[in-house]
Protein backbone atom coordinates (compact mmCIF):
# COMPACT_ATOMS: atom_id res chain seq x y z
CA UNK A 1 0.00 0.00 0.00
CA UNK A 2 2.95 2.16 0.74
CA UNK A 3 4.57 3.56 -2.27
CA UNK A 4 8.38 5.50 -2.15
CA UNK A 5 7.32 8.72 -4.21
CA UNK A 6 9.31 11.97 -4.68
CA UNK A 7 8.31 15.09 -3.18
CA UNK A 8 6.47 16.03 -6.58
CA UNK A 9 4.68 12.60 -6.93
CA UNK A 10 3.66 12.81 -3.37
CA UNK A 11 2.22 16.31 -3.80
CA UNK A 12 0.47 15.77 -6.96
CA UNK A 13 -1.15 12.17 -5.31
CA UNK A 14 -2.10 14.57 -2.43
CA UNK A 15 -3.85 17.19 -4.59
CA UNK A 16 -5.22 14.06 -7.01
CA UNK A 17 -6.79 12.44 -3.74
CA UNK A 18 -8.36 15.72 -2.22
CA UNK A 19 -10.33 16.32 -5.25
CA UNK A 20 -11.84 12.68 -5.47
CA UNK A 21 -12.71 13.52 -1.93
CA UNK A 22 -14.28 16.54 -2.68
CA UNK A 23 -16.63 14.96 -5.22
CA UNK A 24 -17.52 12.00 -3.35
CA UNK A 25 -18.43 14.55 -0.88
CA UNK A 26 -20.73 16.55 -3.71
CA UNK A 27 -22.28 13.36 -5.17
CA UNK A 28 -22.69 11.00 -2.09
CA UNK A 29 -21.66 10.88 0.87
CA UNK A 30 -19.57 8.31 2.10
CA UNK A 31 -20.49 7.52 5.70
CA UNK A 32 -17.30 6.96 8.41
CA UNK A 33 -17.01 5.23 11.40
CA UNK A 34 -16.60 7.85 14.12
CA UNK A 35 -19.25 6.26 16.52
CA UNK A 36 -18.99 4.89 20.14
CA UNK A 37 -18.38 1.27 18.88
CA UNK A 38 -16.83 -0.87 16.30
CA UNK A 39 -20.36 -2.27 15.08
CA UNK A 40 -21.11 -3.29 11.83
CA UNK A 41 -20.74 -0.77 9.38
CA UNK A 42 -21.81 -0.72 5.40
CA UNK A 43 -20.61 1.60 2.68
CA UNK A 44 -21.01 2.12 -0.93
CA UNK A 45 -18.52 4.40 -2.61
CA UNK A 46 -16.35 5.64 -5.96
CA UNK A 47 -20.09 6.58 -7.67
CA UNK A 48 -20.70 9.32 -10.21
CA UNK A 49 -18.68 11.88 -10.45
CA UNK A 50 -15.45 10.40 -8.54
CA UNK A 51 -15.60 7.33 -10.02
CA UNK A 52 -14.31 9.48 -13.38
CA UNK A 53 -11.21 10.58 -11.71
CA UNK A 54 -9.69 7.81 -10.09
CA UNK A 55 -7.70 7.17 -13.12
CA UNK A 56 -6.02 9.58 -13.15
CA UNK A 57 -5.54 9.15 -9.29
CA UNK A 58 -3.79 6.15 -9.51
CA UNK A 59 -1.80 6.76 -12.09
CA UNK A 60 1.17 8.28 -10.04
CA UNK A 61 1.59 5.50 -7.95
CA UNK A 62 1.18 3.06 -11.17
CA UNK A 63 4.70 4.91 -12.53
CA UNK A 64 6.75 3.33 -9.58
CA UNK A 65 5.48 -0.08 -9.56
CA UNK A 66 2.42 -1.84 -8.51
CA UNK A 67 1.09 -1.42 -4.89
CA UNK A 68 0.33 -4.56 -3.22
CA UNK A 69 -3.42 -5.69 -2.46
CA UNK A 70 -3.76 -4.39 1.16
CA UNK A 71 -1.52 -3.67 3.72
CA UNK A 72 -1.35 -4.35 7.63
CA UNK A 73 0.61 -2.54 9.79
CA UNK A 74 1.10 -0.58 13.48
CA UNK A 75 -0.87 2.63 13.82
CA UNK A 76 -0.75 5.72 16.22
CA UNK A 77 -1.96 5.05 19.57
CA UNK A 78 -2.31 1.25 19.97
CA UNK A 79 -3.90 0.82 16.93
CA UNK A 80 -3.76 -1.38 13.73
CA UNK A 81 -4.24 0.23 10.36
CA UNK A 82 -4.99 -1.88 6.99
CA UNK A 83 -5.72 -0.72 3.56
CA UNK A 84 -7.25 -2.87 1.36
CA UNK A 85 -6.35 -1.39 -2.46
CA UNK A 86 -7.92 -4.62 -4.42
CA UNK A 87 -10.46 -7.36 -3.64
CA UNK A 88 -7.58 -9.92 -3.59
CA UNK A 89 -5.61 -12.25 -2.09
CA UNK A 90 -8.70 -12.57 1.17
CA UNK A 91 -6.44 -15.68 3.08
CA UNK A 92 -3.40 -13.38 2.48
CA UNK A 93 -4.86 -10.79 4.55
CA UNK A 94 -6.27 -12.89 7.46
CA UNK A 95 -3.07 -14.35 7.61
CA UNK A 96 -1.79 -10.61 7.95
CA UNK A 97 -3.89 -10.13 10.66
CA UNK A 98 -3.09 -12.91 12.75
CA UNK A 99 0.60 -11.78 12.85
CA UNK A 100 -0.71 -8.87 14.32
CA UNK A 101 -2.77 -11.38 16.86
CA UNK A 102 -5.98 -10.52 15.18
CA UNK A 103 -8.75 -13.18 14.69
CA UNK A 104 -9.67 -12.34 11.02
CA UNK A 105 -12.77 -13.02 8.91
CA UNK A 106 -12.04 -11.85 5.16
CA UNK A 107 -14.28 -12.54 2.55
CA UNK A 108 -14.09 -11.15 -1.41
CA UNK A 109 -17.35 -11.97 -2.97
CA UNK A 110 -18.96 -11.17 -6.62
CA UNK A 111 -20.63 -8.16 -8.24
CA UNK A 112 -23.62 -6.02 -6.07
CA UNK A 113 -23.36 -9.34 -3.62
CA UNK A 114 -23.03 -9.08 0.84
CA UNK A 115 -23.35 -11.41 3.14
CA UNK A 116 -26.68 -12.24 5.27
CA UNK A 117 -27.00 -9.83 8.06
CA UNK A 118 -27.00 -12.42 11.07
CA UNK A 119 -23.46 -14.38 10.51
CA UNK A 120 -22.19 -13.07 14.37
CA UNK A 121 -22.55 -10.91 17.54
CA UNK A 122 -21.84 -7.13 17.59
CA UNK A 123 -18.63 -7.25 20.57
CA UNK A 124 -19.09 -3.92 22.50
CA UNK A 125 -16.61 -1.80 22.39
CA UNK A 126 -13.86 -0.36 24.51
CA UNK A 127 -13.97 3.38 25.88
CA UNK A 128 -12.96 6.09 23.73
CA UNK A 129 -12.39 3.23 20.93
CA UNK A 130 -10.31 4.26 18.29
CA UNK A 131 -11.44 1.79 15.38
CA UNK A 132 -13.02 2.91 12.13
CA UNK A 133 -13.95 2.39 8.78
CA UNK A 134 -14.03 3.36 5.59
CA UNK A 135 -14.57 3.16 1.70
CA UNK A 136 -13.49 5.47 -0.67
CA UNK A 137 -11.95 5.91 -4.44
CA UNK A 138 -8.64 4.49 -2.36
CA UNK A 139 -10.03 1.11 -1.21
CA UNK A 140 -11.09 0.08 1.82
CA UNK A 141 -9.23 1.40 4.68
CA UNK A 142 -9.88 0.36 8.67
CA UNK A 143 -8.02 1.41 12.18
CA UNK A 144 -8.19 -1.21 14.28
CA UNK A 145 -8.43 0.05 18.40
CA UNK A 146 -6.84 -3.10 19.97
CA UNK A 147 -8.84 -3.38 22.60
CA UNK A 148 -11.41 -4.12 20.66
CA UNK A 149 -9.68 -6.72 19.06
CA UNK A 150 -9.14 -9.11 22.13
CA UNK A 151 -8.70 -12.82 22.36
CA UNK A 152 -12.27 -14.34 21.33
CA UNK A 153 -13.07 -11.57 19.27
CA UNK A 154 -13.04 -11.58 15.22
CA UNK A 155 -12.65 -9.04 12.64
CA UNK A 156 -14.87 -9.70 9.86
CA UNK A 157 -14.51 -8.09 6.47
CA UNK A 158 -17.02 -8.47 3.81
CA UNK A 159 -16.32 -6.67 0.35
CA UNK A 160 -17.82 -7.11 -3.36
CA UNK A 161 -17.88 -4.34 -6.34
CA UNK A 162 -20.47 -2.56 -7.33
CA UNK A 163 -22.14 -2.44 -10.70
CA UNK A 164 -22.39 0.98 -13.05
CA UNK A 165 -24.80 2.73 -12.65
CA UNK A 166 -25.37 4.27 -15.77
CA UNK A 167 -25.20 8.54 -16.54
CA UNK A 168 -26.39 11.11 -14.41
CA UNK A 169 -28.75 14.19 -15.60
CA UNK A 170 -25.10 16.06 -15.70
CA UNK A 171 -23.76 13.91 -18.15
CA UNK A 172 -21.52 12.15 -15.69
CA UNK A 173 -20.95 8.04 -15.87
CA UNK A 174 -21.01 5.87 -12.83
CA UNK A 175 -18.56 3.56 -13.38
CA UNK A 176 -19.27 1.28 -10.49
CA UNK A 177 -17.17 1.07 -7.51
CA UNK A 178 -16.84 -1.29 -4.08
CA UNK A 179 -19.05 -1.78 -1.28
CA UNK A 180 -17.92 -3.13 2.41
CA UNK A 181 -19.24 -4.30 5.79
CA UNK A 182 -16.61 -4.43 8.65
CA UNK A 183 -17.69 -5.80 12.04
CA UNK A 184 -16.34 -6.99 15.48
CA UNK A 185 -17.51 -10.37 16.47
CA UNK A 186 -17.94 -11.96 19.74
CA UNK A 187 -17.82 -15.55 19.47
CA UNK A 188 -18.53 -17.54 16.56
CA UNK A 189 -18.91 -15.99 12.51
CA UNK A 190 -20.87 -17.98 10.68
CA UNK A 191 -20.06 -18.86 6.75
CA UNK A 192 -20.62 -16.13 4.36
CA UNK A 193 -24.14 -16.65 2.60
CA UNK A 194 -24.10 -14.47 -0.83
CA UNK A 195 -27.27 -12.31 -1.10
CA UNK A 196 -27.79 -9.33 -3.44
CA UNK A 197 -26.19 -5.67 -1.86
CA UNK A 198 -28.93 -3.86 -0.72
CA UNK A 199 -27.05 -1.13 -0.44
CA UNK A 200 -26.44 -0.87 -4.34
CA UNK A 201 -30.17 -1.30 -5.40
Amino acid sequence: MTTDLDSFEGRLLADLRAEVAERAAAGAAVPRRDGPGPGRRRVAAVLAAAAAVVATAVAVPALVGPSPAYAVGEGPGGTIEVEIDRLEDAAGLEQALEEEGVAADVQYLGTDLQCQDDRYRDAPSAPGSRTTFEVGTGGLRVVLDRRDVVEGRTVVIAASTTSPGGVDENGIEDLGGAYGEVGIARGPVAPCEPEPNDSSL
